[in-house]
């Protein structure tokens, strides 16, 4: 029955998420402003949303395990299993508004980055949660849990000043669209269709975040396993050392993978012309071909802000994928039932 529900909810989270990309990519009207490439916003919104929510699983699960660490050592672990869960999605959603961003950017401001507080405040949240993931996987010892559950919950400071940043300071970040001042606000038809995706990449993120929390589980169990069994055959340090170099292998890989996926789309920006169709012979262009190079230049920007997001987002399933296998592989309990 376990398996149907989760079955169930995957396939109801792909439909939506189809039906978000459809909507989202062809359904929604063209911006009187902004042309094709407004889109963007229709993954970039959705994305920080979530980044948001999970940085405050995040900050539950670490104030859990300062509270359980003691009285309840079972509940302990668990709070912390959703602690790095949460961080460890929140950042991947968090990687994807900080690309997202700079390529619409590149076509609205002529510009990929700009150091304003939205923007500095956002790659700061994302640099202590990446700061986070990397304390949890390079640092041993037993107060590792700890340092990270501090580090956590000092890291969630900044995602309320993420939000507000906008608000308290004069920023080339648009301001609000919902909630600002009287001029604010988006037609009903975009409304529609941001909530279709903010749903489906709500669905996303709990489904790829329950992943993530039942692999750190079973993390947790394998490596209490192993090290009881090494302690009792006498060989738990060298035990202790084969697993935390299991642990890093597969997270150096994601640091190589990331970077190289940024590079690939940036170079693909760079190469794909300038942002604005200006060479110096405007004037000898008409305005309906005028018009037909800024649309071909915002379904261009779209494709690249949705690709990544989209490669982002399935490299880091597959990686879930391969991590659970190796756990699998690494389980006492199921060499046993092999042998």
């Amino acid at each position: 029955m376990k398996k149907l529900a989760i079955g169930l909810y995957a396939v109801i989270t792909i439909a939506l998420m189809v039906w978000g990309f459809y909507q989202a990519f062809y359904a929604a009207p063209v911006d009187a402003l902004q042309g094709e490439y407004y889109r963007i916003i229709f993954y970039h919104v959705p994305s920080a949303t979530v980044a948001f929510l999970f940085f405050a699983v995040s900050l539950a699960g670490s104030i859990g395990f300062l509270a359980y660490r003691r009285n309840h050592p079972a509940r302990a672990q668990a709070a912390d299993a959703w602690a790095l869960a949460g961080a460890e999605v929140g950042v991947i959603f968090c990687t994807v508004v900080l690309i997202t961003g700079p390529i619409w950017g590149r076509r609205a401001w002529n510009m990929w980055w700009t150091w304003d507080a939205r923007l500095t405040t956002t790659l700061i949240l994302w640099l202590i949660y990446v700061s986070y993931l990397l304390l949890r996987r390079f640092v041993a010892g037993p107060q590792m849990q700890t340092l990270a559950a501090v580090l956590g919950i000092f890291g969630a400071i900044d995602v309320p000043i993420v939000y507000m940043s906008n608000r308290w300071w004069r920023t080339q970040h648009p301001a609000p669209v919902f909630g600002g001042d009287s001029s604010s606000g988006m037609a009903w038809p975009m409304v529609a269709v941001l909530l279709w995706n903010m749903l489906a990449w709500f669905m996303w993120g709990v489904l790829i975040l329950v992943l993530r929390y039942q692999v750190e589980r079973k993390q947790q169990k394998v490596a209490a396993q192993e090290v009881q069994e090494a302690l009792n055959a006498g060989s738990g340090e060298k035990a202790r050392y084969e697993f935390e170099e299991r642990r890093k292998k597969p997270v150096i890989a994601l640091l190589f993978a990331i970077p190289t996926v940024l590079l690939a789309w940036s170079c693909y920006l760079v190469l794909s012309g300038p942002p604005q169709p200006y060479f110096g012979w405007q004037s000898q262009m008409s305005a309906a071909d005028h018009d037909r190079i800024l649309a071909v230049l915002g379904h261009k920007f779209t494709v690249a802000a949705f690709a990544v997001t989209w490669a982002i987002q399935l490299g880091y399933l597959a990686w879930l994928g391969m991590k659970w296998r190796a756990e699998n592989r690494h389980d006492p309990q199921n060499q046993r039932r092999i042998r």
